[in-house]
Parts: structure tokens; sequence; C-alpha cells
């Protein structure tokens, strides 16, 4: 502001002369001129302002949108990266686990053969040696403790049942039934065996065969516990002596014993049995029959397979056990009669019936969800298991691993074909599959792909989300409250510029809208340092000399 000094006040209310008259009525004008000069300068002032914030406000308006943008390409970045690292965490866990237990199982499947089957050879490696080392021709042959021998080899091989059988001709068919009459010590052997170890059943087992006696071809005497003469059922379930050139092959000392008086029956009778046993008597290799099965069924059960399966596998637990129908094979090994010589012959049969899910169990840890199991050969095609955990769940015949996994591209297999092709044992016997060739595929279940296949990455990317959501609208809060501010703030600084321009000359309003303020210790130190010029131009008081007379 200029202040109006006393003695200016004091003219005003004393007369003047001409000559001050004159002037302050001159500068009165040019001041009044310039104030209406101002007027005007205030009115476009204003404009320009108005349109200074306008373009401040667009600048404004596109940085925040700029930033806003910068948020939401961070947020799907962030995202993206978060979900694709656990989601990629997720299936490679997955996919580990599904790969350590396909592994267990196909493992186990290559040692059936390679491992497990082997235990059973040990009881044709015995039989061997007892012959030799008693040099006692075959058939004629009794394997010693074969009760001991043979729960030994079922414990290491997980088979339920094994016994021998030996190879007799047209030759010696007379002096085997004959040997094999006077020798049936074997089978109260067998029977206290199972009585000592808990085995269970024999006694019922030998009321049921009792039903045998009375029924048989009169040729066929049953008088000393066992069929004088080799024999095979009709089709009425009728002992009938077998006829032909051979070679047969007897059914002889087992472990455990059933009480099922069918000593002396001909295997070859047996259609299941047949085809393998022959292939292994004629080539010396190892022969796993096919996939059998049979209704489910206990002891009981009329249908004689059923009822076989069971009592199979009650042997086994010591207790009465139901089958449930899922499949059983036999595996049959030569009997040579010197497994050092180049030029031995095979002098018997030992066979094992197993069953496949037993190689199936124990192998995953108790919690684990499972995986889809398909077992299938060329003969009798496909049966399907759930393994879950410890235990081994038969789901059907046929090919079911579509109900039961949603990652078939996931399958895993494997067959003996390279087995077959090397050394399976110490006694140098190989797997012969020219009749049925096994395959196992496994699949990830579904409740094993739920387990690690989750909600999560999902979840987590949600999260991350939101909170770029609520950054963002904290972001506009306190944008919409600057904005607000700083429209308060220009509205001000509008109306005061205004009245600025509207009050003092220009010169006066660009010396204060520049903050362009000298003290008198500065113009003084100006003064000399420039040799009494003063260059900071004239006070701001001397630029309103003459307001005095505007106020008059």
């Amino acid at each position: 502001m200029c202040p109006v000094p006393p003695q200016t006040r004091v003219a005003i209310e004393a007369p003047l002369d001409d000559d001050v008259s004159q002037e302050g009525s001159s500068k009165s004008m040019d001041i009044e001129q310039s104030m209406a000069t101002g007027s005007a300068e205030s009115k476009t002032a204003n404009s320009s302002s108005f349109g200074i914030a306008t373009a401040e406000s667009a600048r404004v308006f596109k940085l925040r949108l700029l930033v806003l943008l910068a948020i939401f390409l961070a947020a799907v970045a962030v995202s993206v990266v978060v979900y694709l690292l656990t989601s990629k965490s997720e299936k490679e866990e997955f996919e580990n686990q599904y790969e350590g237990a396909s592994l267990k199982v196909m493992q186990s499947f290559e040692g059936i053969v390679s491992k497990k089957l082997t235990a059973i050879g040990s009881l044709a490696v015995q039989a061997s040696l007892y012959a030799s080392s008693r040099n006692i021709s075959w058939p004629l042959v009794t394997p010693n403790d074969f009760q001991l021998r043979g729960a030994v080899a079922r414990e290491l091989s997980g088979a339920l049942f094994t016994r021998l059988a030996p190879v007799v001709t047209p030759k010696t068919r007379e002096a085997w039934e004959k040997y094999s009459t006077e020798n049936v010590w074997w089978l109260a052997e067998a029977q206290a065996y199972n009585e000592a170890h808990g085995l269970g059943f024999t006694r019922r087992l030998q009321e049921e065969a009792a039903a045998i006696d009375g029924v048989a071809d009169p040729n066929v005497d049953f008088s000393g516990g066992i069929a004088d003469k080799i024999f095979q059922f009709d089709e009425t379930f009728t002992p009938v002596a077998v006829s032909g050139d051979g070679p047969f092959f007897p059914l002889w000392i087992e472990s455990p014993t059933f009480g099922r008086d069918i000593t002396n029956m001909d295997t070859m009778s047996y259609p299941d049995y047949a085809p393998f046993m022959l292939r292994a008597y004629e080539t010396g290799e190892m022969s796993i029959g096919g996939l059998d099965t049979a209704p489910p069924g206990n002891t009981s059960d009329p249908d004689l397979s059923s009822s076989y399966f069971s009592y199979l596998e009650s042997m086994k637990a010591g207790k009465e056990v139901m089958y449930k129908g899922d499949p059983m094979s036999s595996v049959f090994l030569p009997v040579f009669d010197d497994f050092e010589a180049d030029d031995r012959e095979v002098v018997g049969i030992v066979f094992a019936v197993f069953k496949w899910a037993f190689y199936f169990e124990g192998l995953l840890t108790a919690n684990f969800p499972g995986l889809v199991v398909v077992l299938e050969n060329n003969c009798d095609g496909a049966f399907t298991y759930r393994v879950v955990g410890e235990e081994a769940k038969y789901m059907g015949a046929g090919d079911l691993h579509d109900q039961y996994t949603r990652r078939p591209e996931m399958l895993r297999s494997v067959d003996f074909e390279g087995i077959d092709q090397r050394e399976s044992n110490s006694m140098g016997m190989k797997l012969n599959q020219d009749i049925c060739a096994y395959k196992l595929s496994v699949y990830p279940s579904k409740e094993l792909e739920d387990e690690y296949i989750t909600w999560l990455p999902v979840l987590v990317t949600l999260a991350i989300a939101a909170v770029f959501v609520v950054t963002a609208i904290v972001f506009l809060i306190f944008n919409q409250y600057v904005e607000h501010r700083q429209a308060m703030v220009m509205n001000q600084a509008v109306k005061s510029t205004a009245l600025v321009t509207s009050l003092f000359p220009e010169a006066v309003r660009d010396r204060l809208m520049d903050g362009d303020f000298v003290s008198g210790k500065s113009r003084l130190k100006s003064f000399l340092n420039d040799q009494g010029q003063d260059n900071l131009g004239p006070p701001i008081a001397e630029l309103c000399k003459f307001l005095s007379y505007v106020l008059v």
C-alpha cells in the first residue's frame, strides 16, 4: 500500500497554489487514468488466471490418469506374476508327488518278476537239490520241509498258495500212482502245520472234501486219502481217470493244504492252467497265467471259483475273508533235474497263486490321496484299481481310468517286455510272455489333483489385486481432497490478484506481484557498490507520490 504522509494530508486541507494545483490535477488525472486502466486490467487478469487454472487442472487430470494407469498396470503385472508362480509351484508339487508315487507302483510291478516271484523259484531249486542229493529219480519225489519252506516263500513273494506238480509220462504213470498212494504222510503233516500256525478252515475243508467220496469213477479210488489214479473232473464234476499220451502234471504236495482232496488231479485238465504250464514245461521259462476272476463270494459260495479264491484269502488272513471279485493269477516255474547241466530237463512245475492287489498295497503313505492303476494283458483285457494310501481298491473290470482321473495325458506305463529279455533271477529263468503279455498303466486320481491343485493361486491373486484397488481408491480420495483445496486456494489467489490490479498502477502492481521489495540497507549497499548509482529502481513509495490527490 502507498501510505499518505502527514504533510500531504495538510496540503489537502489547505488551499493550494496554482502550480501545485495544476501539478496535482495533472498527477491526479494520471492516477485516475491508471486506476481506470487497472480496473480493465483486473478483468483481463481474472480471465487470464481462470485460463491458467484451467490449464493446470487439465495437466493435473492427465497426471492423475497416468498414476491410475501405472497402478493398474502394476496390479496386472504383479497379479499375473503371483498367479503364475503359485500355480507353477502347485503344479510342480502335484507332478512331483505323482511321479514319486507312480514310480513306486511301477517298481513294485517290475519287482513281481525280478524279486517277488523268484521266492517261489526257491522251492523249485530246493526240490531239485533234494532229489539229486538223495539220488532219487523224478517224479517219485516229495521234498522235505515243504510246509515251512512254502510258508517262507509265500511270505516273501506275496503268494497265497503254492504247489508242486511233477511231470508224469505214460512210462512213469504206473510207478507214480503207486508211489503217491504210499506217501500221503505229507497231508497229515500239512494239516498239523495249518492248525499249529492258525491258518484255519482245515476241518471245514476236510468235511467238504468228503462229498467227493462215493461219486467217483469206479476206476478211481479215494479210500487211501487221495485218488489212486491221475484223474480229472468231467462236465458233471465227477472224477474220472485221465487217458492219453501225456505228459501229465498231477497235483502233489501243497502249502498250505486245503483238505479238498484233489491230489493227483491232472493240472492239464484245467483250461486256465494248461497252456501256461505246458509253456513253462516246453521252454524251461517262467510263465504267468491269465487274470482269473470270479463273482464275489465267501467260502460257502456255490461257485467253486469264488469259494476257492475266498479260501485262499481266508487261509492267509487266518479268518474268513470275502472275495471281492478282483483278479488273481498263477505263475508257473519249471523244476529241472539239474539246474547247472546244459542238457537239463524239466521234471516238474512249481506254481503259485497270487493276488495282484497285494503288489499295490503298502507302497504309499497312509494319507496319500490316490492313484488310478489299470492292469491288463492281451488275453483277458483290463482291470482297474485305485491305490489310496496303503490300500488297493478294486474298481471293476475294464479300463475305467476316465471315471477317476482328469489327467489322462499324465499316463505312466510299464510292462514286462524289458524283464523277459534278461536274467530275472539267479536260477537263470526268464519270463515267457508268448501267451499273455502284461502291462500296467498309472494315472493321477482326481483326489490327488484336488489335494495339490487348489484355488490358492486365484485367492492370492485376488487379494493382491484388492490391495491395488484399495490403493487406487485411497489415491482418488486424496486427489479429490487436494483438488478441492487447490481450487479454494486458486479462488482466493484470483480474488487477491483482482484486488491488487484494481487498486494499484501497473508499475506498482508488477513490483508487488513480483515480490520486488528492497530494504533501505540493500539500497545503500547498492548505491555504494555502484559508485553513487542506484540501479534498484525507485522505491515503491515514489511510484505512489501523488496517490493522496486521488484520495481527496
